[in-house]
């Protein structure tokens, strides 16, 4: 189900860019039929380089449409304010169009953004293909349900590039919504740390 990838996808890609001693997350709009039951990451802080423990249980009895976007906005804790990261090369607070007409985590593979994203996006779709729900057609058909347990992903250095990706404090929104409508399909608040 190639939907529910996109949104393991915004997970992993959040949990890269950022990282509190435990993941803190909650609901933050998300449409009564898209449940996230759980979600962790772990180690907290995050060491990057490094490697990371997923896991994560969600179940959707909502249509997932063609042209779903996820957004990322990521700001840094600074002790006068919280400092939004750019985008830049596809990394930090990004917006993804129609991840279902074009898997987020194929783009990943093929343009490898910043030199890091292949590695991280064939670690990602190698977990996938281990779980029956996503082995379908986009849009996936409903209801539907995954289960991931304790997915080790190993997350490279951050490239001299992306320096503005340091050592602290984070807050990521990450959102799925119906780039026709509008409609929030997903809307999911962190707190974490990289150490």
């Amino acid at each position: 189900m190639v939907s529910f990838q996109n949104l393991i996808l915004a997970f992993s890609a959040t949990a890269y860019i950022t990282a509190a001693s435990q993941l803190q997350w909650t609901d933050c709009g998300s449409d009564p039929g898209l449940v996230i039951s759980s979600l962790s990451i772990t180690p907290m802080p995050m060491e990057i380089p490094g490697s990371i423990s997923l896991s994560v249980s969600a179940r959707t009895s909502v249509p997932i449409p063609e042209d779903m976007t996820i957004s990322l906005i990521i700001k840094r804790h600074t002790f006068l304010l919280d400092v939004p990261l750019p985008c830049f090369l596809h990394i930090g607070s990004c917006t993804y169009e129609n991840t279902c007409s074009k898997p987020l985590v194929d783009t990943l593979i093929s343009e490898n953004w910043a030199g890091i994203t292949a590695d991280i996006g064939q670690q990602i779709k190698t977990m996938l293909s281990t779980l029956p729900a996503l082995n379908t057609t986009c849009p996936p058909p409903v209801p539907a349900s995954i289960a991931v347990n304790n997915y080790s992903i190993r997350l490279p250095a951050i490239p001299a590039i992306l320096t503005f990706i340091v050592d602290g404090d984070y807050s990521v929104v990450a959102t799925a919504r119906d780039k026709a409508t509008g409609h929030t399909l997903m809307c999911v608040f962190f707190e974490m740390s990289i150490k």
